[in-house]
């Protein structure tokens, strides 16, 4: 199985032990916030729905696996959205057509639908016939953001699963073997990041603690002052939004 973070695990042994138990449904529709490297979630589901003789976790021996880990399995289909679009009704017709035949392998079929609130209202809808009427050992994967927002009526033939945000611990033992530093900053760039891990790192390999604390500094004198012009010039185009995060956590 692919190596999954810490926080992940739980998340993954759940929808796990549903399979297991022959009872795992045909559309999980995961709720993930960026930065939780919910990237290897999705590749260990998908892996343990493909294999042909999985227990808890995929063999990672079978044929199927091997195809998997090639990333050239034939009745793994990816659908996502190209060059920034929305992801087109004519995309999911497409995969509609090819779910709608016999599995290449001889077993499960799957459609990992990434950024699944980029789908237009025309391509949920086609996409709505799909789940609805859901053929033998076909299986989809969608994910969204938790803010993100979807037809109710997807919503209503999934099965809904969120993944949490780690306990401050958990994201600081995981923070703390990835990166040297006092545990002040990096409880500092979970703050920054809202206790996301992975962005955390990020924040402390390209050193935006000290210009967190610049900024911050100006923001100060803008609070103090009320003066709201004089923060302005310190707002930069490409990382405003990332700005506003640190204001928020500050």
């Amino acid at each position: 199985m692919s190596e999954l973070y810490p926080w992940l695990a739980a998340t993954y042994d759940k929808i796990s032990q549903t399979f297991t138990e022959s009872l795992g449904h045909h559309a999980l529709l995961i709720k993930t916030d960026q930065g939780l490297g919910a990237e290897s979630l999705f590749d260990s589901l998908a892996k343990r729905i493909m294999c042909q003789t999985p227990e808890n976790a995929p063999c990672g021996h079978c044929h199927s696996c091997h195809l998997m880990s090639a990333h050239s399995h034939p009745d793994f289909h990816l659908l996502a959205s190209q060059e920034g679009k929305d992801i087109g009704v004519d995309q999911v017709r497409a995969i509609n057509e090819i779910v709608a035949q016999h599995a290449q392998q001889n077993g499960n079929k799957l459609v990992y639908i990434q950024g699944a609130e980029r789908l237009t209202e025309a391509a949920a809808n086609a996409l709505l016939k799909t789940l609805e009427e859901p053929r033998p050992n076909t299986y989809f994967l969608l994910q969204t953001e938790p803010s993100s927002s979807l037809l109710a009526t997807i919503y209503s033939r999934c099965q809904v699963w969120n993944v949490p945000v780690p306990t401050e611990s958990e994201a600081l033992t995981w923070l703390s073997s990835q990166f040297q530093a006092e545990t002040s900053e990096l409880l500092t760039a979970l703050a920054m990041n809202l206790g996301r891990p992975l962005l955390a790192l990020e924040t402390l390999q390209q050193g935006f603690i000290e210009q967190r604390k610049n900024f911050l500094r100006q923001f100060w004198l803008f609070y103090r002052r009320r003066s709201p012009l004089e923060i302005l010039p310190f707002f930069e185009k490409e990382c405003a939004v990332q700005q506003m995060d640190w204001i928020l956590a500050f």
